[in-house]
């Protein structure tokens, strides 16, 4: 029971690549879990350097890759429940879905009452798989990694040592 649970909720994370300029890294190394958990650090997203802002719990700063301009590539990572819940309907869906396709195959053995009870399980179940891979896809889009409206942003002024007083 222990490693299905395991199985099922391995993939309930959604995470993307970002460029963070290396001040800002390492301001984020110098503050605790508590306080990185209130900030959204400006970075900039994939390939196309997007600019964002990504919540500073979720920036995986002890995996950070150096690049030749100065900057750190890392990976922030951050649970979904969407994914969590797509990824949970796919599983369970597919393994009933495999009982009613063993079931329709007893149809070899001129069992016609499981016959249609198999074909009857493997069509109704189709709906659920569908919504599971659906979420699991939207989950994984999303992005819950990135910070919305209402976080303290982490910025270069506050960064230098030259803020206002409060």
């Amino acid at each position: 029971m222990r490693i299905s649970l395991v199985l099922l909720l391995s993939a309930c994370t959604a995470g993307e690549t970002y460029l963070v300029k290396p001040d800002v890294a390492q301001s984020l190394r110098q503050m605790s879990t508590e306080e990185r958990a209130t900030l959204a650090v400006p970075a900039e997203r994939g390939k196309l350097e997007t600019p964002v802002t990504v919540r500073g719990e979720t920036l995986q700063l002890d995996r950070a890759t150096p690049l030749a301009d100065g900057r750190l590539r890392m990976k922030a990572k951050r649970y979904s429940p969407m994914v969590a819940a797509g990824s949970a309907l796919t599983w369970i869906g597919t393994g009933i879905a495999y009982v009613g396709v063993g079931m329709f195959a007893a149809r070899f053995q001129q069992r016609d009452e499981i016959f249609t009870a198999g074909w009857a399980t493997r069509v109704a179940i189709e709906p659920v798989l569908l919504i599971g891979t659906a979420l699991w896809v939207l989950g994984a889009k999303a992005r819950p990694q990135e910070a919305v409206a209402g976080r303290q942003l982490l910025s270069p002024i506050a960064l230098s040592g030259n803020a206002p007083p409060p």
